[in-house]
Order: structure tokens, then C-alpha cells, then sequence
């Protein structure tokens, strides 16, 4: 997804993982895709980097920069000033996910959160959200987290098949509904 979003004209994209090998093949690809200078790849906690965004706290982020490998870069802070859009595609569990009937969200933690939270976390950075979530995912607990902490973030799911089997789903937030169904 990280070479996608940096092929379109004018983006910077900062790639958050935990896992440096899976990083450093990401920072390969992006080079024979001829995109590495519009991608920073961030070996740390996704989690702090969005804490720290939606406190405001963060240390700011240079659009532009080049690829310096595993690198310290932060969330720009501001409250999304300089988040145009976040992209989430958080671990699953493992292919155990398959088995269950419903995959709840509130189940599956990343560093200490479950999914709901992170997403509600992303929210505060910007209106802006995808996230890409297993098929049998149950949105009644986020519906009603939505609703609970009175946000009124309205999202649109979208289903991902692929020859023609149904198998995972998108959520859209924000300004990225409208250019899902303009």
C-alpha cells in the first residue's frame, strides 16, 4: 500500500512498522519503483507516533524528505494540519481470524489498544481514515463507539474481491468517502 500512495503525484508517505526486515524490504521495493524519495519508513510504534499527533506534542514531519532508511520521524503535529489521510492495516491475529464466525475488534490489541481505539485514536489525527479490516469483521461495536464518544464520523464500507470471492473489507472516513462514491 506504501508504494501506492506514494505513486500519486505530490504525496509523502510515512510507513510505520515494528518489524525492521520487513521495513528494509519495503524501503527496496520503494527504490524499484522509483519512489524512495517520497517515502520515509519508520521502525517504531504506530501508536505513539498517533499519540503524540492528536496531543500535539509531536516533532513535526519535513514533506519532502528523503528516504533515510529506518529513521525517528513523527506524525506532523497540529492535529492533522499536515495528515492529509492515514491508512491503517493493523494485524489480524494471525489466519486464525478465518475461523471465527465474527471478527470483533475489541479482541485485537496493538500495543496495548484494541482496534476500535486505534481507529478512534487516527480519528483525532485527521478525519481522513482507511482501514482495511478482515471480511467477517463485526461494525456493530464501532457504530457504537462512534456514537458513544458522540462523534459524528459517518463511514462507508467498502467489500475487496478478488476473482470474485469476497476477502477482506474497507472502511472509509472523512473527505474519502466522497472519492470513493463521488
Amino acid at each position: 500500500n506504501t508504494i501506492a500512495f506514494a505513486r500519486c503525484a505530490g504525496t509523502h508517505v510515512i510507513a510505520y512498522d515494528n518489524d525492521a526486515p520487513r521495513l528494509l524490504l519495503a524501503a527496496h521495493n520503494a527504490g524499484v519503483y522509483g519512489v524512495r524519495d517520497v517515502i520515509d519508513v519508520v521502525c517504531d510504534d504506530v501508536i505513539v507516533a498517533l499519540k503524540t499527533a492528536a496531543s500535539d506534542v509531536g516533532c513535526g514531519s519535513s514533506p519532502g524528505a528523503s528516504f533515510t532508511g529506518l529513521g525517528s520521524k513523527h506524525l506532523p503535529r497540529n492535529r492533522g494540519a499536515l495528515v492529509d489521510m492515514i491508512f491503517l492495516s493493523p494485524p489480524w491475529g494471525g489466519p486464525e481470524y478465518i475461523n471465527v464466525e465474527s471478527y470483533d475488534l475489541r479482541g485485537y490489541l496493538v500495543s496495548g489498544l484494541n482496534l476500535i481505539d486505534v481507529l478512534l485514536l487516527a480519528l483525532e489525527v485527521t478525519p481522513n481514515v482507511a482501514c482495511f479490516l478482515p471480511r467477517n469483521t463485526d461494525l456493530q461495536p464501532l457504530v457504537d463507539a462512534l456514537s458513544l464518544g458522540g462523534r459524528n464520523a459517518h463511514f462507508e464500507v467498502e467489500k475487496n474481491f478478488l476473482n470474485g470471492k469476497l476477502k477482506a473489507i474497507t472502511l472509509y472516513f472523512g473527505e474519502l468517502v466522497c472519492r470513493v462514491n463521488p
